[in-house]
C-alpha cells in the first residue's frame, strides 16, 4: 500500500499539486504552498431570490481558512449551505462558489467552475470536471 498509494494521482488529469485529486497521502503534499479564497452564491429557482454566503457563516476562521483552497472541502461545504437553506425553508437552492486559489506564491487564479451546482456534486473518486485547470 506504501508503494503505491503515493502514486494514484496518475489516474487523474491535470496538475495534483492545483487540483487535490489524489493528493492526500502523496509525496507531493510537501512541494505546495497554497491559500484561497471563497464565496458561496445561493440562487432559490423556484423564487429567484439570491444570497451570498460566507464560509465563515458556518466554520471557524481556521476552518474557512483551511476550506477555501481544497475542492473536496469547498463541496462538503456548499452541502453545509445546501442543508441550512433547506432548513430555512428554501429546499433545491443552488450552490455555487467563487473559489480562486493561489499556488506556490502565484498569483490567485478561479479555482472552481462557478455555473456548476456544489451542493448537489459528491465526493468520489472520479475525476472532478468541476475543478478548472
Amino acid at each position: 500500500m506504501q508503494l503505491v498509494l503515493p502514486w494514484r494521482h496518475l489516474l487523474y488529469p491535470g496538475d495534483v499539486c492545483w487540483n487535490e485529486q489524489g493528493f492526500r497521502l502523496a509525496w507531493h503534499v510537501m512541494l505546495v504552498e497554497k491559500s484561497g479564497d471563497v464565496e458561496f452564491r445561493v440562487r432559490d429557482p423556484r423564487t429567484g431570490q439570491r444570497w451570498t454566503v460566507s464560509p465563515r457563516d458556518f466554520l471557524t476562521p481556521l476552518q474557512a481558512r483551511m476550506m477555501a483552497p481544497v475542492p473536496d472541502m469547498i463541496v462538503q461545504a456548499a452541502g453545509m449551505v445546501r442543508d441550512d437553506f433547506a432548513r430555512r425553508g428554501h429546499p433545491g437552492v443552488v450552490v455555487t462558489a467563487e473559489a480562486f486559489a493561489s499556488l506556490n506564491g502565484r498569483p490567485a487564479r478561479r479555482l472552481v467552475d462557478p455555473r456548476v451546482d456544489l451542493g448537489r456534486e459528491r465526493d468520489s473518486l472520479a475525476p472532478k470536471p468541476w475543478i478548472t485547470p
